[in-house]
């Protein structure tokens, strides 16, 4: 919460990251893919309240450019930004704030797998 993030949210039972993907993205912003899912694995070992979490951030293509704010409760709008533009928002959702990081560093690209492990702040 009072953070920059993507759309997101948890795993139902027996449901498929894909499909958690198109789920989530679907009641959060009202967008459709066109296509599949690209991944991304983003380790957080330094959560709030001692836990390890693995993040996982899907890539596709949406079927349409506007996005909808379907949970103005949790949510103050949607807007598209480049790489460069995300780095530099404040607060970040931490694994996001990782994730910048191993792109500004060169260790992240489309398409690869990069874990992002220990420390946000080192």
């Amino acid at each position: 919460a009072g953070t920059h993030a993507l759309p997101g949210g948890h795993l139902e039972l027996g449901e498929s990251w894909a499909d958690c993907a198109s789920r989530e993205l679907l009641e959060e912003t009202g967008l459709e893919i066109d296509g599949g899912w690209g991944l991304t694995f983003v380790a957080n070992s330094n959560m709030d309240g001692g836990k390890h979490y693995i993040t996982l951030i899907m890539q596709a293509r949406a079927t349409k450019d506007t996005a909808e704010n379907r949970e103005p409760e949790k949510c103050e709008g949607w807007e598209w930004v480049t790489m460069q533009e995300l780095t530099a928002r404040q607060p970040l959702f931490l694994p996001l704030q990782q994730l910048c990081r191993a792109w500004e560093e060169g260790r992240w690209r489309w398409g690869i797998i990069e874990a992002c492990c220990g420390d946000p702040h080192a």
